[in-house]
């Protein structure tokens, strides 16, 4: 496996699929999924994964520390075409608080549609307080097959029971904005969405 992670401008990096947006702190043009899409309304700064119902201009940028630091400090009033001010921690509060509130959005969503459960195939969650985790654990979460998220009992709570170690969302389209919410919280602070 190669140590290097890819950068946008990498030459080995995959044309974007699906729409594709400019971030707004460092120029460059990426897949809309992957950034974080933001809206202005009255002066105030909003992160909107709602894709694109927020009411508001809307810009994005990618999820790492020096973009959004780059648009809180210049890319957002340039690109809005006035003053926008928001301290560059404030912006990455911001982009952290929303990744969570999707992420926990999304399991919401798959426990109340039948999409959530202790087995089968699709997108395992694990508790962050769930003790030492196992070797296939750490591999799944390696490998994309898993992320950590949530505590034993919030995990359990959606299963209807006291605690769970893990749970399962068999939805592709909630397994995507878990995924998505997994990489914006990796990105900016470091590890999986807590």
């Amino acid at each position: 496996m190669d140590p290097r992670p890819l950068a946008p401008d990498d030459s080995e990096h995959a044309p974007p699929r699906g729409p594709v947006r400019t971030c707004v702190g460092c120029g460059r043009r990426d897949a809309a999924s992957s950034l974080v899409p933001m809206t202005t309304r009255d002066g105030s700064v909003f992160v909107d994964f709602t894709r694109g119902h927020a009411k508001g201009r809307g810009v994005h940028v990618h999820p790492r520390p020096r973009c959004l630091d780059d648009a809180a400090r210049r890319g957002l009033s340039r690109s809005l075409r006035r003053q926008v001010r928001v301290k560059p921690a404030a912006l990455r509060a911001l982009a952290l608080e929303a990744a969570r509130a999707m992420a926990v959005d999304a399991l919401s969503r798959a426990a109340t549609g039948g999409a959530l459960g202790d087995a089968g195939d699709g997108l395992r969650v694990i508790a962050v307080d769930a003790g030492e985790l196992s070797a296939s654990s750490s591999e799944a979460i390696g490998a994309g097959r898993a992320i950590g998220m949530g505590t034993r009992a919030e995990l359990g709570s959606l299963l209807g029971v006291e605690a769970a170690d893990w749970v399962v969302v068999t939805s592709e389209a909630l397994t995507a904005r878990l995924r998505r919410a997994a990489a914006v919280h990796t990105a900016l602070a470091g590890s999986e969405v807590a």
